[in-house]
């Protein structure tokens, strides 16, 4: 039998009864420590920040530690390739900054740098050294310092908080404020994590945000990263790590020791920035068994955006010819001009045409570049539904006058 409306009524009357108001909402505040003296506080026990609609147009512009290249408080990643220069480049900024000079021509403004070396810890501080001596730097107080040691920013924020009070000390000590710290690199302070998983890479990136945050001033801090296995434009992992960034800069280095960073994403401006770099060989004597010591340092060099294009004309074209050299051989010695994709990929590896270290993704990248370039030259033709390719021209026909190959 349903209820009546006076049955409704007085269930409500009999509620109102038995309730009595708390106190005031100091109760709660006392239990879960959400608020001091009142004022909202997140977890990590900074106040909840809010910004009005009609209070943005007055907030102040953008301030650059570098100009146009890094603001003050911004977060970079830099990523590329093993042994492409990522620590070199960021060892070179970190002088910069330390002495007030321009970093590629950019107008630095002077500061502390501090360097989390979570990795190669003892390689880093030689490369500390052969810096000084290539730059003839003999200032004792000059504010560029490191970390020697691994780093956990993944299960609390205790090594965050601990470097934020160091750089502290040593603002104190050296009567500077740090203006930037590069954290080399995200897995070696990631123990236990993984870079694919996106809860532990915003385990990290709080941390990051946590060391930002414990400095009275702004801090602009880099990442170093690892390219993409199957895409190397991009850092490898959770789509997170670039999320976080506000610009991600690809370190290459040539054979030749020549290299680039090249800005990939940029959310304040234009993406697309090439920087050329070299890196250059310091000897720092020998050791006590009478080795030479030596290691390596990060220079810039003058180079344009055709001279990038050139260089990376000129790899592809040299790729290229190898990749036609090796499909003529294999349809040579099978008596055929069509062979299997597998066969084709087979040869490229044994001829280390495509770097047989690399991991499979990279490899299938690599691949598939060489194929399209063999077709957009007129040298190929494949099927990727039957993963077959064939030869165009033979190699008594290569290579013809003002063709690329």
């Amino acid at each position: 039998m349903p209820a009546t409306d006076e049955q409704i009524r007085h269930l409500i009357d009999h509620q109102r009864e038995r309730y009595v108001p708390l106190e005031p909402a100091k109760q709660s505040i006392e239990m879960d420590g959400s608020h001091s003296n009142g004022v909202p506080r997140l977890s990590s026990g900074r106040p909840v920040r809010c910004v009005m609609c009609w209070e943005v147009d007055s907030l102040p512009e953008p301030q650059y530690l570098i100009d146009e290249f890094a603001g003050e408080d911004h977060i970079h990643i830099n990523f590329g390739d093993p042994k492409s220069a990522k620590t070199l480049s960021r060892i070179h900024k970190a002088f910069c900054i330390g002495r007030g000079v321009p970093y590629f021509g950019r107008n630095v403004i002077q500061g502390g740098a501090a360097i989390i070396s979570a990795e190669a810890q003892s390689s880093t501080l030689q490369r500390l050294q052969a810096y000084r001596r290539h730059q003839g730097i003999e200032r004792d107080h000059l504010p560029v310092w490191v970390y020697p040691d691994r780093i956990d920013f993944y299960s609390s924020n205790v090594d965050a908080r601990a470097i934020a009070d160091d750089i502290k000390r040593a603002e104190d000590q050296l009567k500077v404020e740090c203006r930037y710290t590069c954290i080399d690199s995200l897995m070696s302070s990631l123990p236990g994590g993984s870079d694919s998983n996106s809860k532990d890479v915003n385990l990290f990136v709080g941390n990051v945000q946590e060391l930002q945050a414990s400095l009275t001033h702004p801090i602009h801090i880099d990442v170093i990263h690892h390219a993409g296995r199957s895409n190397e434009e991009r850092t490898r992992g959770s789509n997170h790590i670039d999320a976080m960034a506000d610009a991600t800069w690809r370190a290459t280095l040539d054979e030749n020791g020549d290299g680039w960073l090249i800005n990939t994403i940029n959310r304040h401006g234009a993406s697309g920035t090439k920087l050329a770099f070299t890196v250059a060989s310091v000897d720092l004597g020998t050791n006590s068994r009478g080795q030479t010591i030596n290691s390596a340092i990060c220079l810039e060099r003058i180079a344009s955006e055709s001279d990038f294009a050139a260089t990376k004309q000129e790899k592809l074209i040299g790729k290229g010819r190898a990749a036609h050299e090796a499909l003529c051989a294999v349809c040579l010695d099978r008596d055929t001009i069509s062979v299997d994709f597998d066969v084709f990929e087979d040869a490229l590896l044994r001829r280390e045409i495509v770097d047989p270290t690399k991991p499979e993704n990279n490899q299938r990248a690599r691949f598939s570049e060489l194929r399209k370039a063999l077709k957009n030259h007129g040298k190929a033709d494949f099927d990727a539904k039957e993963r077959r390719i064939w030869l165009i021209k033979k190699q008594h026909d290569f290579p013809d006058a003002g063709d690329p190959f």
